[in-house]
């Protein structure tokens, strides 16, 4: 029997806007936090870590040391070689999602089963399986299930994640819903992009993109048996004239059954339309992005509730005492957190190993947490006993978390700890971030290097020449020419604008240690000419990253 891996965060859904260019860091954060002393913090991880293991041994998934005891076999039901499974638990049911494929000498065909299971006496007995036949994407292979009450009835539904589709990368769900005693799956549910459930106002909420310069949102209802399209936000950028690049927002209700995005067009009433032009930038907040506003689209999990997320909650904060004045007794460097708002989330990103000593303390493996308030706001990590909040956006378009390794970066016989984040994505857009963690003097040093501060040491320490008999630009470093880039002959049209840009593509490699950065060459009335991605091994000292020219790779 295989055994199953204990998640520490209680598992409810994962939805995510699928991409445009640049993203939002940090919206609508508020900027005063409490202050926690050094005690305080490990009291709390002592009653998080203590609360969690506990809730999930309960309620949630089955522990590394658990096996499931079935008096069925997937194997018996699937079609083909069984690729992965993922099994969850809740209370005496017991949830099994398992994936096979086909052979690499046949056809690609993908067969997708969840068996739901009744405990008795202690064996979970087949009671029904559920057959994925929407189910042409790659799933998460660890997850993929999620558990939640989809149509507000109190009974917990089945979501099934079906990949990633289209042009734009929109995820796509099948759905299970409970009624009475079975699963029944819910025709077109799969149709609604990017799923979210907001069980607190009863309603289903989607997001997509529908060009790098317009995405929208909506809010779908469940009534009478059937899913509605209720509302719809459009955000677009428009340019030309003296408004250009000007933001346009429009709002339309649906009044009649319209079940989907693709029948919706044309048939939606306009109930409000504004731009940024006529509106400053509180009222765009107070509208789009507060907490009181209908759409609140900075409140990060109501659009992305399946996450695996853990509230902080007001039980987890029962023991804490801040000081008045703001700063901790111990006159110790502050901990910050994000407060005792039972709205605040952590999500657990994941637990690493350690190939290295860190600090001479021994620990063979980190934890990793994010703490979301109104958007991702920081990470918490934990090594041993020591845990620290380091404030470091960790956020993204899609569900990519942060990377973690262990290396002796700065050559000093210590290992430090590298965490890459994914941070902006899009059309010509990837850019990550990197903060590295240094025992320094027995204490813990971050060191955040966010896209400005990426930016800024490239330039730095890579420059550019326009060589005008050439027509072509160089790229040096300490005055050695690294590579040249010829312009086409298309670019007497377009012209050389005399300036080169690196914002556009950032991208690290932690396990060799390697940075790979596209240069944008502006040309006029055109799009930037980008045909060489520079690669470097990247070394650290003290905040600095420093660039070893590596090779050049083109691109068509």
């Amino acid at each position: 029997m295989k055994k199953y891996i204990l998640f520490l965060g209680t598992i409810l859904f994962c939805m995510l806007f699928t991409g445009c260019g640049n993203s939002v860091e940090n919206a609508g954060i508020e900027e005063n936090q409490e202050v926690l002393s050094d005690n305080v913090v490990k009291e709390v991880e002592a009653e998080f870590t203590e609360e969690s293991e506990k809730e999930a041994s309960e309620n949630g998934s089955l522990s590394e040391k658990e096996e499931v005891n079935r008096d069925y076999n997937p194997i018996d039901y699937m079609d083909h070689e069984i690729r992965s499974t993922y099994f969850l638990k809740d209370g005496s049911r017991g949830y099994e999602l398992v994936i096979s494929q086909s052979g690499e000498t046949e056809e690609y065909v993908r067969d997708v089963k969840v068996f739901v299971s009744q405990l008795a006496d202690d064996t979970y007995c087949l009671k029904q399986v559920l057959e994925d036949r929407e189910h042409e994407g790659a799933a998460w292979d660890s997850e993929g299930l999620y558990l939640v009450d989809a149509n507000f009835d109190g009974e917990k539904d089945i979501l099934v994640q079906n990949g990633h589709y289209g042009n734009q990368g929109a995820q796509a769900y099948s759905c299970y819903l409970f009624e009475d005693g079975q699963y029944v799956q819910y025709k077109g549910f799969e149709e609604i992009p990017n799923v979210s459930v907001d069980e607190e106002n009863k309603v289903i909420l989607s997001s997509w993109r529908n060009s790098a310069a317009s995405h929208g949102w909506g809010v779908y209802v469940y009534e009478n048996g059937q899913y509605y399209l209720a509302k719809i936000l459009t955000e677009e950028y428009k340019t030309g004239g003296e408004e250009e690049s000007q933001c346009y927002w429009t709002v339309e209700e649906y009044h009649d059954a319209v079940l989907s995005l693709k029948d919706s067009e044309g048939k939606g009433t306009v109930t409000e339309q504004f731009n940024t032009v006529e509106c400053d930038e509180e009222t765009i907040k107070e509208k789009l992005y507060g907490k009181e506003s209908f759409w609140r689209l900075g409140d990060y999990y109501r659009w992305n509730s399946l996450e695996r997320i853990e509230s902080w909650g007001s039980s987890l904060f029962t023991t804490i005492k801040t000081s008045g004045s703001g700063i901790n007794d111990s006159g110790d460097k502050p901990v910050f957190l994000a407060g005792n708002d039972p709205e605040d989330k952590l999500v657990f990103l994941g637990e690493y190993p350690l190939e290295e000593s860190i600090g001479n303390q021994g620990v063979k493996r980190a934890l990793l947490y994010g703490v979301q308030k109104e958007a991702p706001d920081s990470v918490i990590l934990l090594l041993g006993n020591e845990y620290e909040q380091i404030h470091w956006y960790w956020g993204n378009n899609y569900q990519v978390y942060p990377e973690l390794v262990c290396k002796d970066v700065d050559q000093d016989g210590e290992g430090e700890i590298i965490l890459k984040a994914l941070n902006i994505t899009g059309t010509g857009w990837w850019v990550e971030s990197l903060c590295i963690c240094d025992y320094e003097n027995g204490e813990l040093q971050e060191y955040v290097l966010g896209k400005d501060e990426i930016l800024r040491q490239i330039q730095e320490q890579i420059e550019y020449a326009y060589i005008e008999g050439k027509n072509s630009v160089q790229f040096l470093q300490n005055g050695k020419v690294i590579n040249e880039v010829v312009l086409p002959d298309w670019a007497e049209e377009y012209p050389y604008e005399g300036e080169v840009s690196y914002d556009h593509q950032i991208r690290f490699d932690l396990e060799n240690m390697t940075m790979e950065i596209k240069p944008q060459i502006q040309l006029e009335n055109s799009l930037p000419y980008e045909k060489a991605v520079l690669e470097f091994n990247v070394g650290f000292q003290e905040g600095e990253i420093f660039l070893e020219y590596s090779s050049v790779r083109e691109e068509s």
